[in-house]
């Protein structure tokens, strides 16, 4: 009886232990935007809107949601003002591990506008003043 509540358990905890790691191994996006609209105009809209957003965290100092909301507009509709607010605030960001998980997903979902390239740049930087020890890719 014991050997069988014994081997139950066992069986048990290696089924949690093995769902445990795949959800682990799941990787959650850094970057979670809004949908974007194909119209132009309307992606425009939310660009904007976003923007608009992203100073007030800025203004709030709430870096990190401010980096957040420029690369969301920045997606919906590329533009160097917007470009130039997410290198001002990234400067205040004290995680820049998550800011360059940031930067990378964005840069990869993104490639070849103006923000990857400028964010291509920043985060070779940004790793430049970082130990080794701390970067993470």
């Amino acid at each position: 009886m014991r050997k069988r509540v014994a081997i139950s358990l066992a069986t048990a905890v290696m089924g949690l232990l093995i769902v445990s790691a795949a959800q682990a191994k799941k990787k959650k996006p850094a970057l979670k935007c809004p949908p974007i609209p194909e119209d132009t105009t309307a992606a425009s809209d939310v660009a904007g809107e976003l923007f608009d957003l992203g100073e007030q965290f800025l203004e709030r100092r709430r870096f990190e949601a401010a980096v957040t909301k420029f690369l969301c507009s920045a997606k919906a509709k590329d533009h160097i003002n917007t470009t130039l607010n997410i290198a001002q605030a990234a400067r205040y960001i004290k995680k820049k591990k998550r800011l360059l998980k940031l930067f990378r997903q964005f840069m990869e979902e993104n490639p070849g506008t103006i923000t990857s390239r400028a964010l291509g740049k920043l985060t070779e930087i940004i790793e430049g003043e970082m130990p080794k020890n701390r970067r993470s890719r």
